[in-house]
């Protein structure tokens, strides 16, 4: 559904947490190494090229799908992507957070055309969404999802494990890790996410990404408990993931997500 004219689209923005540290403790070229692996990871699946775009600068990375228009599969994507990066750099110790957002977004060639500017009301949106978090996550806003699911639906996506609702501001919290579920289709509505999520994270997504990540969220909590720090505003934000995946996990599957990251090589 496309309204002529418009340059609504999706979009994912994602920050990179404690940035001058890392860049500090890293080296410049290793860091943009695994940036640039990250990107080039979702740009192509089975089904062919995906039809976003994206850049990356300083502690900032950003997709957006080049068409116009509210599309199911474009969303599906976004949610897509937005796993598999955050997984991605969690694995490689780098924590994340980020957001999807529906809304205008530009990019147009400067004055000389020899530079291109991005600008958009999605942009700022995303970017305030994730800002506001204190947890290490994706939430999708309410104008990501609004355009093309009902409430009801999102509700049965909920119980299905895909996200958790969050009543306040009707902001989605992502499960990052849906794909551990291993759940079967519950009936129609939900045949479009439950069938095609797993296979496209399958496509984009390793089991070593997944359990890396697990593991970095679970060692740096361990770290900060151990030094009984609980509060502090980086200790919550580990604290407070935690708290989040064993609720949409499920105890048993998180159980198993912990003794199965500790069997990863170092």
């Amino acid at each position: 559904m496309t309204t002529e004219g418009s340059e609504d689209r999706y979009l994912l923005y994602l920050d990179i947490l404690g940035f001058s540290e890392i860049v500090k403790n890293r080296r410049a070229e290793d860091i943009y190494q695994i940036l640039n692996q990250c990107v080039e990871a979702v740009s192509e699946l089975d089904e062919g090229p995906l039809p976003f775009s994206s850049l990356y600068f300083s502690d900032t990375v950003v997709f957006w799908h080049r068409k116009a228009g509210v599309y199911d599969v474009a969303f599906i994507y976004s949610c897509v992507i937005a796993c598999k990066v955050y997984c991605e750099l969690l694995a490689k110790r780098i924590p994340v957070r980020g957001a999807i957002s529906y809304g205008q977004f530009s990019v147009r060639p400067g004055p000389t055309g020899k530079r291109e500017i991005f600008f958009g009301k999605a942009l700022i949106e995303a970017y305030e969404a994730q800002r506001s978090e204190s947890w290490l996550g994706i939430v999708v806003c309410e104008s990501a999802w609004k355009p093309d699911h009902s409430e009801p639906e999102i509700e049965a996506l909920a119980r299905f494990g895909i996200w958790r609702r969050r009543k306040a501001d009707k902001v989605l919290l992502l499960n990052p890790f849906y794909r551990a579920l291993e759940r079967p289709v519950l009936r129609a509505t939900e045949e479009r996410w439950a069938e095609r999520v797993p296979r496209l994270l399958g496509q984009v997504m390793t089991r070593a990404d997944a359990l890396g990540a697990f593991r970095f969220l679970m060692e740096e909590s361990r770290n900060y408990s151990e030094r009984g720090d609980f509060s502090g505003r980086e200790a919550v934000k580990y604290h407070a993931t935690l708290a989040f995946l064993r609720e949409v996990l499920g105890p048993e599957r998180f159980s198993e997500m912990e003794a199965e990251s500790q069997q990863l090589p170092r």
